[in-house]
């Protein structure tokens, strides 16, 4: 009776042990610093996580006096990627930074816990800018030496990934696919950058150009289609741009064998009805 008296006692110190660690976990985000250069005294801090694609319900505005200071508290019960102007936030609850933030991403500046993830970001790459190809300045004399380059400069960004310490592995799994698919947008986006089509003489001929230049992609971009094809990694919003090469009828070939989730599908849908309300609203 004595054992078990002790072994229903130990279990009960380690349960309420279990619960007060849960009561402990944050919840919160504590930010605080200057807004330069934003134009306003309300500064729009923009959800970037997979339901963006859906609305703006979850985006979160920071007062701030006229020099552009602010503290805020951010309530969040997981790691979220935000963003304000050109410059992507991850935040983790329990994160307390001090930060400066501009128009121009690299100029960022983050101090105290959650910096270390936060200042990797600040060089992050623009999906719209064809990712590596950096608005065209990376592009070489042909597609070959392009790929080269832009599987060389991924590389270093992977390494500066591996290399960061005091960041969770979540961070670095979710950041490892932003490179994998700015690499896809990248070799998807030389066709437009490198105005290849340009050189048709009629919109046949430039078609079929085209669709070689594809049929020649899908062995370097099926794979990483396959990679990217999780829904945890809707979060990063690269992904959520070259997923939706396949999630329509009409890349059939880069999408072969590959099967969306219902939820990526739902997802890509829903933004369909969302894009066409927002029309009709206007």
């Amino acid at each position: 009776m004595k054992k078990i008296a002790y072994f229903l006692a130990m279990g009960t110190i380690a349960f309420a042990a279990c619960t007060e660690q849960a009561k402990e976990q944050p919840t919160t985000v504590h930010l605080k610093g200057q807004l330069i250069d934003m134009g306003s005294t309300e500064v729009t801090m923009k959800y970037d996580g997979a339901a963006s694609m859906l609305g703006d319900s979850r985006d979160i505005h920071l007062i701030t006096d006229a020099e552009g200071r602010f503290d805020t508290i951010v309530t969040i019960t997981e790691p979220t990627y935000y963003s304000i102007s050109r410059n992507t936030l991850y935040l983790t609850p329990g994160d307390d930074m001090t930060v400066k933030i501009t128009p121009n991403n690299k100029e960022a500046e983050f101090q105290g816990k959650g910096a270390i993830a936060n200042n990797y970001m600040k060089y992050r790459l623009f999906p719209k800018g064809g990712s590596f190809l950096e608005a065209g300045e990376n592009l070489r004399k042909d597609f070959a030496s392009t790929k080269a380059l832009v599987d060389s400069l991924a590389q270093v960004r992977q390494q500066q990934l591996d290399a960061l310490d005091s960041v969770s592995s979540e961070f670095k799994e979710l950041e490892t696919m932003r490179i994998k698919a700015d690499v896809l947008n990248s070799y998807i986006s030389y066709a437009g950058y490198s105005g290849m089509m340009y050189k048709a003489k009629t919109k046949e001929e430039a078609k079929a150009m085209y669709d070689e230049f594809r049929s020649q992609l899908t062995p370097y971009v099926q794979p990483i289609f396959s990679q990217l094809n999780q829904d945890k990694y809707l979060d990063v919003a690269v992904v959520r741009d070259v997923l939706g090469y396949i999630a329509g009828e009409s890349d059939t070939e880069w999408g072969k064998g590959i099967t969306l989730s219902a939820k990526t599908k739902e997802l890509y849908d829903a933004e369909k009805y969302v894009d066409i309300l927002r029309t009709i609203v206007r």
